[in-house]
């Protein structure tokens, strides 16, 4: 039900074990994961890659959208081999498909953010731009660093896409004094700083990495806080039953934290379409409005169907309503919402009533 990105700053900088760690922690909060590595280079046959060096360290499984032979940049890689590289659409449909099935895909890139991916030459970012996904950078700790991650990041901002948060890929056991005085710049940036992944992890049982995996990811309160859906809102079943109990509480405020960028709300009896803003302005501005009890709520991956009553009054009299509502989560938010309104004692309009 969301999908986080992982990206690097280079190539061999550590993405994979970075990778292996969020999937550990996630797992071990209950999160159901799985990895997808959109193209996986220098391998053959049957040749273990990098999400078997994830299912490895944390017994998360994942899958490779291709696989080329060649140890270079994909779109190469394939020409060497006369290979053709899947779509962008093609990636992103199976990254669907997974979502239906799991809590949290984990998408690993390959090489750096601007590496092609497809025969049309586009990369990781495209990737995530399409998906609205947020995007973890694995940086290096040693010189360099700073400018190889800030032109990432703004990369990143330039198309649009949310750099959730920057992870050291390889952090030395007896670091420098320019690694320390890199690792307080990245703990003052803008983006957070989720942690320092040790060097040698990938060596360690699994057991040891996931045991360990967690303090690694603390800093800035870890990957938690910089994408509080993997947290607070779970599943649909969360979401859904926050968003009744904001809108009962009154808490107008409050309501966007719920509500995906792109988000939509479309009404059947009037055939209305709402972005966020004023999806939120309407509920707080309807006259009347006293209180919402969800009565029904069934859920099934990332959609959810809710019924609910309203109560409200006008000119001294209660009424009451009933709402049927139809709910997609996107990236631990409410992405599409549909609702359909009748009146408690009245026929609904034809086509509306749910069988």
């Amino acid at each position: 039900m969301s999908v986080i990105v992982v990206t690097g700053t280079d190539t061999d900088v550590g993405k994979t074990i970075a990778t292996a760690a969020i999937a550990a922690v996630e797992s071990a909060a209950g999160m159901s994961v799985v990895v997808y590595k959109p193209t996986q280079t220098g391998v053959t046959g049957d040749e273990p890659g990098d999400v078997a060096v994830v299912e490895r360290l944390t017994g998360v499984r994942g899958e490779d959208g291709v696989r080329l032979s060649a140890a270079m940049a994909p779109r190469p890689a394939a020409a060497l081999e006369a290979a053709a590289l899947p779509r962008l659409q093609d990636h992103i449909g199976r990254i669907r498909e997974l979502e239906a099935s799991y809590n949290l895909v984990l998408v690993e890139g390959a090489g750096g953010l601007l590496v092609e991916l497809t025969a049309a030459g586009e990369s990781i970012a495209d990737l995530a731009h399409e998906l609205a996904a947020p995007v973890v950078v694995v940086a290096r700790s040693a010189l360099g660093t700073l400018n190889h991650t800030a032109l990432t990041l703004e990369a990143l901002s330039h198309r649009g896409v949310r750099g959730t948060g920057v992870l050291i890929g390889s952090w030395p056991a007896q670091p420098s004094f320019v690694e320390v005085s890199n690792r307080e710049a990245f703990a003052a940036g803008a983006v957070p700083l989720l942690g320092a992944i040790p060097a040698g992890a990938g060596a360690l049982s699994r057991a040891e990495f996931c045991a360990r995996a967690p303090a690694w990811l603390a800093e800035s309160q870890g990957l938690s806080a910089a994408v509080p859906s993997l947290r607070s809102m779970a599943n649909a079943e969360e979401l859904v039953r926050e968003l009744c109990a904001r809108i009962d509480a009154h808490s107008w405020d409050t309501l966007a934290e719920l509500l995906h960028p792109d988000f939509v709300c479309r009404y059947v009896h009037t055939g209305e379409v709402l972005r966020a803003d004023d999806w939120v302005r309407l509920n707080a501005e309807y006259p009347g409005f006293e209180r919402l009890e969800l009565l029904d709520l069934v859920v099934s991956g990332d959609r959810a169907v809710a019924r609910a009553r309203i109560v409200g009054g006008s000119h001294g009299s209660t009424e009451e309503f009933q709402v049927a509502s139809f709910i997609t989560e996107r990236d631990g938010l409410i992405g599409e919402l549909t609702e359909v309104w009748a009146d408690v004692g009245a026929e609904p309009p034809e086509g509306t009533r749910l069988h």
